[in-house]
């Protein structure tokens, strides 16, 4: 199975929520999950994961699917020399077993990732992805 993830903030708490689906090209998921998060940490400049980390763990806690990969709204590596994206910091909290595939929306300057066209759209995704560490 594979799931993708994201998160929602308010004012007093998050929901996260993770959408499993078995193929690439469903057109239905075959399950969702979302799950209420108190207790988020403020936003942090330069430490995003801190605050969206714990949230999709929390989502996480609740599949007992065996997972194939986990798709994450963020880059994996911020730069070249491989600075750890919430990706990257998912893939070591999953205990570096589950794929992960970081698919943004905007750049960010010093991110290592693939431009992917959707269609006829003129704006990419950036995407990156870590299988398995060496270090």
């Amino acid at each position: 199975m594979k799931v993708c993830l994201d998160v929602q903030y308010h004012a007093d708490h998050a929901v996260a929520a993770a959408v499993l689906f078995a193929g690439w090209t469903d057109a239905v998921p075959a399950r969702v999950v979302t799950v209420r998060v108190d207790d988020v940490l403020p936003y942090e400049s330069g430490a995003f994961y801190k605050r969206e980390l714990p949230c999709l763990l929390a989502v996480l806690s609740q599949i007992s699917e065996p997972l194939e990969c986990v798709v994450v709204d963020s880059f994996v590596f911020l730069d070249a020399a491989q600075k750890l994206g919430l990706g990257a910091r998912l893939y070591d909290a999953l205990g570096q077993k589950i794929p992960v595939l970081g698919v943004a929306k905007t750049a960010f300057y010093q991110a290592l990732a693939l431009e992917v066209f959707r269609g006829d759209s003129k704006q990419p995704l950036f995407v990156s992805a870590i299988v398995f560490r060496l270090c």
